[in-house]
């Protein structure tokens, strides 16, 4: 082997290294490497797509004298007028379908039908429109460039028509029964005149690009008018989304508060961010479509940035109309099946997203094991992110089997008078521990499954976490003893939220109830968090019934008898009453005189109530006995008091 070796330059003509080779015929011959070769800067290519766009007008003009000149235009106008005829032909046939008198609008079920016969009669008004323009530029004598350029004509006139017909389902301006979208009247009609001069712009340049295609293919002269038309197109776009940047975020806005997942003011800053996220995506595929139009990426790149556009404006709009039908359902539809359901559908959507996304810059998202450095790691992320979407729906469907908490008890009122809570629900006490065991518990078993399938060995993080369990459990006994005090005391059923109970710490309505405490509030208002291992003896003045006991005076030359007829028929009317009738378990009854005191008996009564209602209770019987009393003459007795001590005290006797 020689020990010279020349380096010629790329495109070196074979007579040229045959000279070299004459005078140095030991040595050898290599082309240059990669890295030898400098990748030319963005203005030079730019600049050499200047010198080469000056023979691009004599190019494009012999093109399309060659090709036919104006009567090819003629030849494109009757292929596509013939389609439009046929079309509007069948329109015309198509039975008119509107909406029943006192449709609802305002439900998906009934929407989505109407959305897809109107999509289904559409695109076949357009496949006919399709086949026809194209059966029709085959019977006339177009040239081979020409049925190159009649091809791109069609194709960017149903690219643009797909464009119009995809916002016209998902808005419907004129027939919200059928809209997909959750738009208003008003905001739909602005997208729908948005999208107009969008379509008309992406036919138009679909139709410049098939003439440069025609003239020059992909020949250099013609990287500037590519540049330019990218350009043009990327304004356009920009233009539409700054015109729909109104209804877009109210959207938005309006599915982050129907799922209650955000407040409304950090919704309507993501939802205001949305279109400026859009419009710098549209610059990036600008700016990658112009480097690739100049020669700098390769035709993937540059059609990977047009796809990746695509799926991300789509991705979010896809997202919140699942958002807002999630909440157009009715309570009882809302099972947890469904609930599931539309969290695979809006896990899907990402994944589905994701996975064109990786497909469309050629990087295989599932499979492939052969494959070197990001196309070898984004298969695990993909089975990651499918094992993510499957825990947030099963999180979804316990939440739905869970249900929400039924809510706080009013505690105004028992504020107010002194009262003591009712009967809690025991699934409101407990609900809220499950939920949160069941969140740990989902979010444990995803990320171990998701680390998992990106090759993380998982066994040492189990064995540090049972580590550290082992070391908290010593070093807080006290913690450990405050949980399984408290798992002792909901398993017996000891107390629930909204029950009043006294403990040896303190007494007042249960407000939450976590693992390690329960929140009192006490009658006066004040809070008070009470451990389970410092309650000690529970004291449930909210179970079942409640008896409430009161004495009044009456004078005693008072017939008692009467009196205890008069109690009862108290009693009577207001178990009667529409008020009272549902809290009463035990009508209100006399006992008699319980007792003498100076000149009055004392007359006993009492009543049985559901708990938390005796004082409300008392109050009316209150009322009504004064009011029975007076009808009857009877005045209420006061309290004694003897002064005759207290004047010998001041006047002693002689």
């Amino acid at each position: 082997m020689s020990d010279i070796i020349i380096t010629v330059p790329a495109g070196t003509p074979a007579d040229e290294i045959s000279r070299i080779h004459a005078i140095f015929p030991d040595a050898g011959f290599v082309a240059p490497t990669a890295a030898a070769t400098a990748p030319p800067s963005v203005d030079d290519a730019f600049a050499a797509a200047v010198v080469a766009a000056r023979s691009f007008p004599a190019d494009l003009a012999n093109a399309f004298a060659a090709a036919g000149g104006l009567t090819l235009l003629a030849y494109m106008a009757i292929a596509v007028v013939a389609g439009a005829v046929a079309e509007g032909v069948f329109r015309l046939m198509s039975p008119k379908r509107s909406a029943a008198a006192g449709s609802d609008v305002a439900r998906l079920r009934d929407r989505a039908p109407r959305a897809l016969r109107f999509l289904v009669r559409r695109l076949i008004a357009l496949a006919i429109f399709t086949v026809v323009a194209v059966i029709v530029g085959r019977l006339l004598p177009f040239s081979d460039e020409g049925r190159v350029l009649g091809r791109a004509v069609i194709m960017a006139i149903i690219f643009a028509r797909i464009i119009r017909l995809f916002v016209a389902v998902c808005v419907a301006p004129t027939a919200p029964e059928r809209r997909l979208m959750g738009f208003t009247d008003a905001e739909a009609h602005v997208v729908q005149r948005a999208v107009l001069p969008l379509a008309i712009a992406v036919a138009a340049i679909g139709t410049l690009r098939g003439f440069v295609e025609m003239a020059v293919g992909t020949d250099p002269s013609g990287s500037l008018a590519r540049l330019v038309l990218a350009v043009i197109l990327s304004i356009a776009t920009i233009s539409f989304f700054v015109a729909i940047r109104r209804p877009l975020g109210s959207l938005i806005g309006r599915s982050l508060a129907n799922n209650g997942e955000a407040s409304p003011s950090w919704g309507t800053r993501l939802a205001r961010r949305t279109v400026t996220l859009y419009i710098v995506l549209v610059v990036l595929d600008m700016t990658v479509k112009s480097l690739g139009a100049l020669g700098l990426l390769g035709a993937a790149a540059a059609s990977g940035a047009g796809s990746t556009v695509f799926l991300l404006v789509l991705a979010p709009l896809i997202v919140a109309a699942l958002r807002i039908w999630v909440g157009e359902l009715e309570e009882h539809e809302k099972t947890p099946a469904v609930l599931a359901g539309f969290a695979l559908a809006e896990g899907a959507v990402i994944v589905g997203i994701a996975s064109l996304l990786f497909t469309a810059w050629g990087i295989q998202p599932f499979g492939n094991s052969d494959a070197e450095g990001l196309a070898a790691i984004v298969p695990h992320i993909m089975e990651a992110a499918v094992i993510i979407v499957v825990g947030v729906a099963v999180w979804r469907a316990v939440l739905g089997i869970l249900g929400e908490a039924h809510g706080k008890k009013d505690g105004d009122e028992a504020a107010e008078h002194g009262e003591m809570g009712g009967a809690g629900d025991r699934m409101d006490t407990i609900l809220p521990i499950l939920r949160g065991a069941a969140l740990v518990l989902i979010v444990l078993v995803t990320a171990f499954t998701a680390l998992t399938s990106l090759g993380v060995n998982v066994a040492p993080l189990i064995a540090s976490a049972g580590v550290l369990g082992l070391a908290i459990g010593f070093g807080a006994q006290t913690l450990v003893t405050d949980i399984i005090s408290g798992l002792f005391y909901l398993y017996e059923d000891a107390l629930r939220v909204g029950e009043y109970i006294e403990t040896d710490a303190g007494g007042g309505a249960v407000e939450r109830i976590s693992l390690r405490s329960a929140t009192l509030r006490h009658p006066r208002g004040a809070v008070i968090t009470v451990p389970f291992s410092k309650m000690g003896t529970i004291k449930n003045a909210s179970r079942d019934w409640a008896v409430m006991k009161f004495t009044f005076r009456v004078p005693a030359d008072t017939d008692v008898e009467m009196v205890r007829k008069l109690v009862k028929k108290v009693g009577e009317e207001m178990a009667q009453d529409p008020e009272l009738k549902d809290k009463i378990i035990g009508p209100l009854k006399s006992q008699g005189a319980v007792s003498i005191t100076g000149r009055s008996y004392e007359i006993g009564c009492k009543f049985t109530a559901v708990p938390g209602q005796q004082f409300a209770i008392r109050r009316y019987a209150f009322a009504m006995l004064q009011r029975a009393l007076k009808e009857k003459g009877v005045p209420l007795a006061g309290q004694d008091v003897d002064f005759s001590q207290l004047a010998q005290a001041v006047h002693p006797a002689p």
